[in-house]
């Protein structure tokens, strides 16, 4: 993999990871009962957790040798810092403001039925910081839950770079390991799985993944990465049922972290659908509860296929809308607002990072 081009794998990785949100909501709002339906959403997200940390990384490679070797390692992180709000902030507060003006049940699909929360200036202040999980406040719209997490994470992810980026894949390896013991003898706040200590692993095999791309050989063939891919969701899904999802969670993301850097990139030929869904993602991810409930819940006296033909009609156009109107105009102002080279400039990428060539040895 390589931070100057995208990769493949790693928008094959995220096309993953918003199907299996898009999948999970989809089949639970049609009433599609599957045993294991409820895990498959929730590694989606996991997914993401691995792959973001994994392309911030490339994104922080990049940054840091475009500019200035003179200029500090705080100053790195407040640029950062400024392109990754203006990455994630804009098109949430642009999907809060809408749920919230039009008051749409859009927090959860419970037995049948579209779910939403009362709206009082905590909660909606809250949803609009993406602060839920420090406020013990519920999220107005469903997916919104995971961006605190991510947010979070992104405060410390500089320091991760400069502290692993000189180890052995080893060290880190056996770092994770360690943060992992830590993070199950972290008491929780009242919020049970959803506290931060259970997605620290998950974001921390994204770093593992960096640092053994830089050592790694990809000699493995293309096409075992969905089926690695495949598994580890398969033996996250399974098991989380009858044991601890917390763990289970954890050695998932990092068999996803220790293999990506070991295969082959798909071919030229495979990568133009995968890198298209890769770079709507996050406008996806957004914007298909707004798709299921006008679809499902408002025109639910309508015929089948009408309701399916405006689920994809309002997912479609609001995400290409939030996009091209939203995400790449903010992402191009926080670039220019954080300095750094022109190279680093108004650069949205579908995976902000790829496969490099690498030399033999871990």
């Amino acid at each position: 993999m390589s931070s100057r081009s995208d990769s493949p794998n790693l928008d094959l990785l995220r096309t993953v990871a918003v199907s299996c949100v898009l999948a999970s909501h989809v089949l639970t709002v049609r009433g599609v009962a599957i045993r294991y339906l409820g895990g498959l959403g929730i590694w989606g997200v996991l997914i993401f957790f691995v792959h973001t940390s994994l392309v911030l990384l490339f994104s922080l490679e990049r940054q840091i040798g475009d500019d200035d070797p003179r200029t500090s390692k705080i100053v790195h992180s407040g640029r950062f810092l400024v392109r990754r709000v203006f990455r994630i902030y804009p098109a949430s507060i642009v999907a809060t403001l809408v749920a919230c003006g039009f008051n749409l049940p859009l927090r959860n699909f419970v037995a049948g039925h579209f779910v939403g929360t009362v709206i009082d200036e905590r909660v909606f202040l809250s949803n609009l910081l993406l602060v839920q999980n420090l406020t013990h406040t519920e999220s107005v719209l469903g997916p919104l839950w995971s961006l605190p997490y991510e947010l979070q994470m992104y405060c410390v992810l500089p320091w991760l770079y400069w502290l692993t980026r000189k180890r052995s894949g080893g060290v880190v390896i056996a770092g994770w390991i360690a943060m992992s013991i830590a993070c199950v003898v972290v008491p929780t706040s009242g919020l049970g799985m959803w506290d931060m200590a259970f997605f620290v692993p998950c974001f921390l095999s994204g770093v593992v993944a960096y640092r053994l791309n830089r050592t790694v050989t990809p000699l493995l063939p293309f096409f075992l990465w969905p089926v690695v891919i495949a598994t580890a969701g398969f033996f996250y899904v399974h098991y989380r049922i009858t044991h601890a999802a917390q763990t289970f969670g954890w050695l998932a993301c990092l068999a996803l972290g220790i293999s990506v850097s070991f295969f082959r990139e798909l071919p030229a030929m495979l990568h133009p659908p995968f890198k298209i869904i890769a770079r709507y993602s996050y406008g996806i991810y957004l914007t298909h509860d707004f798709g299921l409930w006008l679809a499902f819940g408002h025109f639910f006296r309508l015929p089948t296929g009408i309701q399916w033909t405006v689920f994809v009609a309002v997912t479609t156009v609001s995400t290409v809308m939030l996009y091209h109107l939203v995400e790449r105009p903010m992402v191009r102002l926080g670039a220019r607002l954080s300095g750094g080279s022109a190279a680093n400039r108004g650069r949205p990428s579908s995976s902000s990072g790829a496969l490099r060539p690498r030399r033999a040895g871990v």
